[in-house]
């Protein structure tokens, strides 16, 4: 066996045993939690459900995927033909797709979750007598939470691995690349799906808190549109009074949609009062010069018809930056995608909490596309390139220049797209 060979078999092996740890944990989740009667009788049958979902379906799936994988390596006598094969065709079969139910469940898990930590004291003290089980190993129920998550957005990688040590010229080859576009754009619909759940109960919560004040109103729910981001902003005028200039600092709440921005007041927490609005291609932006909290928007035609220039304030630099980031999200924002590029090893997880952050696990590889004094990052996630902002107290400099080129190469493979080298 040639070492590129051995390194393949490796790889597939790598597949194969990680599958089975992962299958045991879906059993520890399974058994040591969701059947157990005393955790049940803590929550409502609504908390239940968001909390563990169609695992049971997301168990199955694995279980059988996990047994076509070991009758493989069984009728083998040491050597391993081929995975990919059956990754491929298990994905056409659809035997994966309660991964996107599970996905897509995501948001209403974690809140459930974090509110039952937080106000449920029955819940919490079964909960971790449950975590001393010896199965546990000592991980909380949100670790096993995540696993399905985490599994769906790793097999790619897997795939990809093998795909590099195999042989050009060989089926394997080929095998593999469809398996790793199937199995790329598996995750995809995973991460669209738990977008657009979020993104439409956002919608229909901001339609009960928004009161227009303006002449016309509209339908603001809609099946396209979606919070790119919003927030407070100091709206910044000038005026001349007895020959002297004053300045006046007015606080107003944006709320940026892909479609449309709406200027409006806020009421209290639940409730805004929208002024003006403006679709987003009679929309403009620019920056003030030499100052780290200001910039520009122009609405070329308000709903009644006028020209407005706000100028507005942001209280961080970091805000300016973002804010002129989601403003001009059509254009191009940021550095080219090249070698020389910055990369971040995420060290330390981070969820999103703004409609233009990202959420990132650990081990996350992100390539830096634009920084702010303040230390924050916009940044592309590798695997899928989802972009959005993030903190980069979570995320550590990858100083190699090899490691950064084959992140490039790795990410041109799963994406199908060119990378500026």
């Amino acid at each position: 066996m040639n070492p590129k060979e051995r390194k393949r078999q490796e790889a597939m092996f790598e597949l194969m045993t990680s599958e089975s740890s992962y299958l045991r944990s879906l059993n520890v989740l399974v058994d040591c939690y969701k059947s157990s009667p005393e955790l049940r009788a803590t929550v409502t049958s609504t908390e239940y459900h968001h909390l563990f979902s169609n695992i049971d379906a997301v168990r199955k799936a694995c279980w059988r995927f996990h047994h076509a994988l070991s009758k493989r390596r069984k009728s083998s006598s040491v050597v391993i033909n081929d995975v990919c094969d059956i990754v491929l065709e298990f994905v056409k079969a659809g035997t994966f797709a309660p991964y996107v139910t599970y996905c897509s469940n995501e948001i209403y898990q974690q809140r459930v979750l974090l509110r039952l930590m937080k106000e449920n004291q029955e819940f919490v003290r079964v909960l971790r007598r449950l975590e001393k089980n010896e199965q546990c190993a000592g991980l909380p129920l949100h670790s096993f939470l995540l696993l399905p998550m985490q599994r769906i957005t790793r097999i790619p990688l897997l795939i990809d691995t093998i795909r590099q040590r195999c042989e050009i010229s060989s089926p394997y080859y080929s095998i593999a690349s469809e398996a790793l576009k199937e199995t790329t754009s598996l995750v995809k619909t995973c991460n669209e799906q738990a977008r657009s759940l979020e993104r439409t109960e956002e919608m229909i919560q901001l339609q009960t808190q928004l009161e227009f004040k303006c002449s016309r109103s509209f339908a603001l729910v809609s099946a396209s549109r979606y919070v790119v981001k919003r927030g407070p902003l100091l709206k910044v005028s000038e005026d001349v009074v007895f020959g002297f200039r004053r300045l006046t600092k007015q606080e107003i709440y944006l709320f940026l949609f892909n479609d449309v921005i709406l200027v409006t007041k806020r009421k209290n927490d639940e409730s805004y009062s929208v002024t003006d609005y403006c679709y987003k291609e009679r929309l403009k932006s620019r920056d003030v010069i030499n100052d780290p909290f200001s910039f520009v928007i122009i609405m070329e035609r308000t709903q009644d018809g006028q020209r407005i220039e706000l100028k507005l304030e942001a209280d961080k630099p970091n805000g300016k930056s973002r804010w002129m980031s989601a403003l001009s999200r059509n254009k191009s924002f940021g550095q080219p995608i090249s070698k020389e590029a910055m990369q971040v090893l995420i060290v330390k997880s981070i969820r999103a909490e703004e409609p233009d952050m990202i959420s990132l696990k650990n081990m996350d590889v992100c390539v830096v596309l634009y920084t702010t004094s303040d230390g924050w990052i916009y940044g592309e996630r590798m695997s899928d390139g989802c972009r959005g902002w993030f903190s980069s107290g979570g995320a550590k400099e990858i100083l190699n220049s090899k490691v950064r080129e084959q992140n490039l190469y790795r990410r041109a493979r799963l994406l199908g797209q060119p990378t500026v080298v």
